[in-house]
C-alpha cells in the first residue's frame, strides 16, 4: 500500500491505526520520548472498542503496536497535550490528549475543516527496551495458534480476518470495501536492522490466483516516505517489486515502481520466497527456489538506489536508478506478508496462505531447535515412539529437555520466565524463546522489592533438577558403543558434529553434577527478602550484620529438605561414575585433539584433566567414609560427609545466639557439628572461633573488680550493684527487675 493511498485512508476513512503516517515540520520538545501511549479507543471507522499502542522513540520517531515507523511532533500546552501523527499543509492529524482526566480525542483536518474521528482513554507510561522488536529472529510453521499470534497478532479489517487453517496462515472473509482489494499487510513482530546479515523467506500457496507475497517495508521519519520489497506468486507465476516513494520539496509526488516476473520452471501453486540482506554488499536480494536452487529476480542497492533486475521479462521502470535516493543504512524494516483480493470481494479459507514464515539472521546460524523447539520436539518424539533405543533421537532429547527448562511455557509453576519476571524482569520475558537469544541484553531489570529468595529453591526443585533427572534418563538409553552424527542443520554450525560414548558420559556427568549442586542449595533456606534487605541497608542508623539477617530469617542456612540432601549425593556419585567411565576415552590416542566432537582433549591437557579425575575420586569416598583435611597424619579435622548429606548438620540448631557479627558465647551443644567433623570437641570450637574473632570473649560465673560493691554478671551482661541485707548478700537483678540472692561465687 503506498503512502498517497494511506493518506487517503486518514482523510476519508479515518482509520488512522491502521498505519503509521509521516510529517514534516520542525522538531518540538520530545517530553514524551521513551514513553507508550495506550489508547482505549472508539470510532475510526471501526465498529467496535480497541485497543492501540504506540512507542514514541528517540529524534521524534515513533511506531505502532504493527511495528510502522513515523515520524511525530508533541505540542504541550496547560492541560493538553498535542501528538501530530499527520501534517502536510493540506492534511492534518493529531491526537489530543487531556492531561487532567486522560481523555483524548483524533482530530482529522482537511481543507480547513476538522472533525473528530475517535475517541476514548488513554494512559502514558515509560516501555521498556525489550517491547521494541529490533532484530526479532523466529520460524513459524503455523502449528500453533499461540506462537503464531506472538508474532502476528491479530488481523480484522475491512470485513477480512487472518489466522491458521489446516497448519496455513492466510486472509479470509469477504471485502466490505472494493478499495481495498489490492494490498493487506500483516506485520510481523519485527525490526530488522541493514547493519547485519538476514533473510526473511515464506512458502506459500495461492490457488485462487490472488497475490500473496513476501515483503519488508520501511517509512522515514518525513510525509511520504516509504520503501517496499516485494516477491511473491499469483498462483501462476512469480512476482517482484520495487517500490519507493517520497514527497519531494517541490510539492509533487514522485511514485518510482518496477516490477519483474518469472515463469520459468514455476511448479504449480506453491513456491518459496525470500529476501536477503548483505550488510557488505549494501543490497537486499530478492529470489525464489527454483527446485533446489536460488533464483534472484531483483536485487537493490539500498546505499545508492541502483537496481539489478534479473526476472525473465516485465518492468514498469526502464532505469535502473530510483530517483532522489538517500541511504537506508540507519533505517529498521518490518517483515510482513500481502495478500490480494478477488473481484468477488470474497476470500475462502485455504484460498491462500503461507505454509511457513521465517525471519533468520544469516551471521548467527541457529541450532535447529532454537528456531523451533517444539517443533523438534514433536519430531524427536515420534522417532522414540518409534524406536525407544534410537541413539541420536535421545541424545537430541535429552538435549531439548534442557531447552525446554529455559523456554517452559508461562503458564507452567516455577519456570524460569516466572521466576525472572518476580526477580523483576519485564514481563515481555514471558514471550521469549530461544530464537530471541540476542535480544537478551535488552531485557534491564531492577531486583523487586517483593522477591524472595526461596523462589530460586522452587525453581531447582520444581522445574531445574526434574528437567536434569529427564536429560539424564535419555542420555542412560543411549548404547555404550554408539556413534551419531549430528548434521549442521541440527548444530547450526557450518559442519556436523560426531557424538561417541566418551561424549554421552561427559554429558551425563555434567548434568548430574548440575544436579548435585542445584540439590545442595535447594536443600538449605536461604529466604530472605529483597525488600527487606534493602531497607536494612539503606537504614543510615545501624549496619547490616548477621544477628540481622537471622532476625529477618530464624532458619537462615538451616535444612529446608533433607530429601533434596540424599538426591544431591545420588547426583553427585552418579556424577563421578559416568566421568570414570568417560576418562580413559578422552585419554585414547585415537581421539585426542580431534575436533569434530563434544568434548576432546588434547595432549597438554592430559596432566590437568588427570589432576581433576583424581580430586572427583577423592570426592566420591569422601560422600561414603571420612576423609582427613590434614595431611600430616593428624585425624583432627576428620571430615564425614556421610552426616551432612544425611540431614544431621542444620546450622541454626547447631551454633550459638547472634549478637552483631559475632556468636555471644563459644560454646556449642555439638562440638562435632551433627557429626560432619567427627573428631571435633569444645577446645578445637573454642580456639577456631577465637582465631576467627567469630565470639564476644565473656566471663564465666561474677566477676569482681576493684573494690566493692560493683561486680559483673554474665547472666546480665551489665555492671551491678550489690549490697548486704540481712546477713545475705542481694544483687539487683536487670533481667528481672528485682533484688534477688547472690549465689554464684565469684571467679
Amino acid at each position: 500500500m503506498s503512502i498517497l493511498l494511506k493518506l487517503f485512508h486518514i482523510s476519508f476513512y479515518p482509520s488512522f491505526f491502521l498505519v503509521l503516517c509521516t510529517a514534516n515540520w520542525a522538531y518540538a520538545s520530545s517530553s514524551i520520548e521513551g514513553k507508550k501511549l495506550i489508547l482505549d479507543a472508539t470510532g475510526f471507522g471501526k465498529s467496535e472498542p480497541f485497543i492501540k499502542t504506540f512507542y514514541f522513540l528517540p529524534n521524534n520517531s515513533v511506531t505502532d503496536d504493527e511495528w510502522e515507523h513515523g515520524a511525530y511532533t508533541w505540542i504541550e500546552s496547560g492541560a493538553t497535550g498535542t501528538v501530530v501523527l499527520e501534517d502536510d499543509g493540506n492534511e492534518k492529524f493529531e491526537l489530543v490528549l487531556n492531561l487532567s482526566n486522560n481523555t483524548f480525542q483524533g482530530i482529522s483536518t482537511e481543507g480547513g475543516q476538522s472533525t473528530v474521528a475517535g475517541s476514548g482513554t488513554y494512559s502514558l507510561s515509560d516501555y521498556a527496551s525489550g517491547e521494541i522488536p529490533y532484530n526479532q529472529f523466529f520460524s513459524d510453521d503455523f502449528s500453533s495458534v499461540t506462537y503464531s499470534s506472538s508474532i502476528w497478532g491479530s488481523y480484522s479489517e475491512y470485513g477480512l480476518s487472518a489466522g491458521l487453517y489446516n497448519n496455513a496462515y492466510g486472509l479470509f472473509g469477504t471485502l466490505n470495501d472494493s478499495d481495498e482489494r489490492w494490498s493487506h499487510e500483516i506485520g510481523a513482530k519485527s525490526l530488522l536492522s541493514l547493519t547485519s546479515d538476514w533473510v526473511v523467506q515464506g512458502s506459500a500457496f495461492s490457488q485462487s490466483g490472488e497475490t500473496i507475497e513476501v515483503s519488508i517495508e520501511c517509512q522515514e521519519n518525513r510525509i511520504g516516505f516509504q520503501l517496499e520489497v516485494h516477491v511473491g506468486t499469483t498462483g501462476s507465476t512469480v512476482i517482484s517489486s520495487i517500490q519507493y516513494e517520497r514527497f519531494d520539496n517541490g510539492g509533487s509526488w514522485q511514485s518510482l515502481y518496477n516490477s519483474a516476473y518469472s515463469s520459468n520452471n514455476f511448479g504449480g501453486n506453491n513456491a518459496t520466497f525470500r529476501i536477503r540482506n548483505s550488510a557488505g554488499e549494501k543490497s537486499f536480494h530478492i529470489e525464489w527456489l527454483d527446485g533446489s536452487a536460488w533464483r534472484n529476480l531483483n536485487s537493490l542497492n539500498w546505499e545508492t538506489g541502483t537496481l539489478s533486475k534479473n526476472a525473465d521479462y516485465g518492468s514498469y521502470q526502464s532505469s535502473n536508478q530510483l530517483n532522489d535516493w538517500e541511504s537506508m543504512e540507519s533505517y529498521y524494516f518490518n517483515p510482513q506478508m500481502e495478500f490480494g483480493v478477488p473481484e468477488s470481494l470474497t476470500v475462502n479459507p485455504g484460498d491462500y496462505g503461507f505454509t511457513s514464515f521465517s525471519v533468520t539472521s544469516d551471521e548467527d546460524p541457529m541450532p535447529k531447535a532454537f528456531e523451533d523447539l517444539s517443533s523438534e520436539v514433536s519430531r524427536v518424539n515420534a522417532l522414540i515412539a518409534q524406536s525407544a533405543s534410537d541413539p541420536e533421537a535421545n541424545l537430541l532429547r535429552g538435549l531439548y529437555a534442557l531447552l525446554e527448562f529455559v523456554e517452559l511455557d508461562q503458564s507452567s509453576d516455577n519456570s524460569l520466565k516466572d521466576f525472572a519476571v518476580s526477580l523483576g524482569v519485564e514481563e515481555s520475558i514471558r514471550n521469549f524463546v530461544l530464537s530471541d537469544v540476542s535480544t537478551l541484553e535488552n531485557y534491564n531489570f531492577d531486583l523487586s522489592d517483593s522477591f524472595q529468595a526461596k523462589e530460586l529453591a522452587e525453581l531447582f526443585e520444581y522445574s531445574l533438577i526434574p528437567a536434569l533427572e529427564t536429560a539424564d534418563a535419555y542420555f542412560s538409553k543411549i548404547g555404550s558403543n554408539q556413534t551419531i552424527t549430528l548434521s549442521s542443520e541440527i548444530t547450526g554450525s557450518d559442519e556436523s558434529i560426531t557424538v561417541d560414548s566418551a561424549d554421552v558420559y561427559v554429558l551425563r556427568s555434567i548434568v548430574n553434577i548440575l544436579g548435585g549442586l542445584a540439590s545442595l542449595q535447594a536443600a538449605f533456606d536461604w529466604n530472605l527478602n529483597s525488600g527487606e534487605i534493602e531497607a536494612l541497608d539503606n537504614d543510615p542508623s545501624s549496619e547490616v550484620t548477621a544477628e540481622k539477617i537471622r532476625d529477618l530469617n530464624s532458619n537462615f542456612g538451616g535444612i529446608r529438605s533433607a530429601s533434596l540432601l540424599t538426591k544431591s549425593k545420588d547426583f553427585l556419585k552418579t556424577a563421578v561414575e559416568t566421568y570414570d567411565l568417560a576418562s580413559p576415552l578422552l585419554r585414547a590416542s585415537s581421539r585426542l585433539g580431534t575436533e569434530d566432537r563434544l568434548f576432546s582433549l588434547a595432549s597438554e591437557d592430559l596432566s590437568e584433566e588427570s589432576d581433576f579425575k583424581e580430586d572427583l575420586d577423592e570426592l566420591y569416598l569422601a560422600l561414603d567414609s571420612s576423609h582427613n583435611l590434614k595431611e600430616d597424619g593428624s585425624t583432627t579435622d576428620t571430615l564425614s560427609l556421610s552426616n551432612f548429606f544425611a540431614g544431621q548438620v542444620d546450622i541454626p540448631t547447631l551454633l550459638p545466639e547472634l549478637v552483631g557479627d559475632q556468636f555471644e558465647t563459644d560454646q556449642v551443644s555439638d562440638p562435632t557439628l551433627g557429626g560432619l567433623f567427627p573428631n571435633w570437641d569444645q577446645a578445637r570450637i573454642s580456639a577456631l572461633m577465637l582465631d576467627a574473632e567469630l565470639s564476644i570473649p565473656q566471663p564465666t560465673g561474677w566477676m569482681w573488680f576493684d573494690s566493692y560493691p560493683w561486680v559483673y554478671s554474665h547472666e546480665e551482661n551489665s555492671w551491678i550493684y550489690l549490697m548486704p541485707y540481712n546477713s545475705k548478700l542481694l544483687y539487683f537483678s536487670v533481667k528481672h527487675n528485682a533484688w534477688l540472692e547472690m549465689s554464684a561465687t565469684s571467679n
